[in-house]
């Protein structure tokens, strides 16, 4: 990740770009912190995002010690339907999150390309453990889980990007 920091900070200041985060665009904070849901607070959203990445690559890596990367891959080809699964448990109850779930029409569709991905995958055989399964599926859902709290980190944060010409 330094790498590509680094490889793309010349070509970010040659092109004469600023990227700012407005302080006005950040949700009020509550007078009382026992008040305050995850939409009040960015930096703890960020902070999980971060944990269930972490968590992911390490679970993912830790699979592949007893599954095939076959099975792996056709395991985590689910990824969009379990994220469509997550942002409905996530976001369970918020008014505000209608517009950003999936309708039953996109996820039949999320369904049938995961299912086509998993078919372009799959070489005739998988071969694993159950553990290594598990660890996967986990994996799955974690990374499933940091994406989500990614998208309500970027709604609740409005960040503007200026080029000068």
């Amino acid at each position: 990740m330094a790498f590509s920091v680094v490889a793309l900070a010349p070509l970010v200041l040659m092109t004469g770009a600023s990227v700012a985060v407005s302080s006005d665009a950040l949700p009020k904070q509550p007078k009382d912190d026992m008040e305050a849901s995850p939409q009040h607070r960015p930096y703890l959203l960020i902070a999980l995002a971060g944990i269930c990445q972490a968590a992911n690559i390490a679970t993912n890596n830790t699979s592949l010690i007893s599954i095939t990367l076959t099975l792996n891959q056709i395991i985590r080809a689910s990824l969009p339907v379990v994220t469509a699964i997550m942002a409905f448990v996530i976001h369970w109850g918020d008014s505000n999150a209608s517009h950003k779930l999936p309708n039953a029409r996109e996820m039949v569709a999320l369904t049938v390309l995961c299912i086509g991905t998993m078919l372009v995958v799959w070489q005739g055989t998988v071969a694993g453990e159950v553990l290594g399964v598990t660890l996967c599926v986990l994996s799955t859902v974690l990374n499933a889980t940091m994406m989500v709290l990614c998208g309500k980190v970027f709604s609740c944060v409005e960040i503007s990007v200026c080029f000068d010409t």
